[in-house]
């Protein structure tokens, strides 16, 4: 159940020693979808429009005592911009002035994979919200510190990419490997059968073998992992490929990606 009204007051807001409201902000993206339902590589970002005109920016609000800056980054995207989903590592930290104000303010921005959009949330009455190519949005946005927070997630999505690119074709390699290793074992022992071939072999002793075809089995399935120091965990897998009869074999091919 969503709580359909926001925050409101300065009790619990946070300040840092020199006396500046510290405010939590968030980049909701996902990546489009085609018209059949796969997944693209196009990026979208999803901006709201200010309470008191249509400027147009990403959800932020003041970070209170009661809550990470993490936590802040949800409930705010969950109050101005209606998305629930994952938070990720951190984009920076801002120093800037409020222009409407005239009052310093130090702000964090993070980005947030979005998983799912809500159709009431506690401020649709009061924001537009509206999904953009990553120019569109830098365009649109007013805010100098957020246009900064927008460019550096989207060098570190390419950079995951890339990472990506550069790790599948190892992954493939090394699984190839380990298939064509398994197949010659089957060769070796017998267990592919065409059904036409009467050859014998007089050494090996007689086997009552299905006249099944073999049934290769393949799984992928997330593991956990620790990595090396200092480094943000992005994914690891697992997959590995089972033999369905009397004797199993399995064979894997881990990959891990950091940034």
């Amino acid at each position: 159940m969503v709580c359909m009204v926001s925050r409101t007051g300065r009790h619990l807001q946070r300040y840092d020693n020199l006396g500046r409201r510290q405010v939590v902000g968030c980049i909701p993206y996902r990546y489009k979808s085609s018209s059949d339902g796969t997944m693209t590589d196009d990026l979208e970002v999803l901006v709201i429009s200010s309470q008191k005109c249509q400027k147009m920016m990403f959800p932020k609000g003041g970070w209170e005592l009661d809550e990470s800056r993490e936590e802040a980054a949800l409930r705010e995207s969950l109050e101005e911009a209606g998305v629930r989903g994952n938070v990720e590592c951190e984009l920076g930290k801002w120093d800037f002035m409020s222009k409407s104000h005239g009052t310093f303010y130090e702000g964090y921005m993070f980005p947030l994979l979005v998983k799912e959009e809500l159709d009431f949330w506690p401020e649709q009455n009061l924001r537009q919200r509206t999904w953009m190519n990553v120019k569109e949005a830098r365009d649109v946005c007013q805010h100098w510190w957020m246009k900064e927070a927008l460019d550096i997630l989207v060098e570190r999505l390419n950079s995951l990419k890339q990472q990506n690119e550069q790790n599948y074709p190892n992954i493939c390699s090394d699984l190839v490997a380990k298939i064509s290793s398994l197949i010659a074992w089957l060769l070796k022992e017998n267990r592919f059968h065409s059904g036409s071939s009467k050859t014998k072999k007089a050494s090996r002793p007689k086997r009552h073998l299905s006249r099944q075809p073999t049934v290769l089995v393949f799984h992928w399935k997330a593991i956990p992992s620790q990595g090396p120091p200092k480094k943000t965990p992005i994914a690891t897998s697992e997959i590995w490929m089972e033999l369905e009869g009397d004797r199993h074999q399995t064979i894997s091919s881990r990959g891990s990606h950091w940034i």
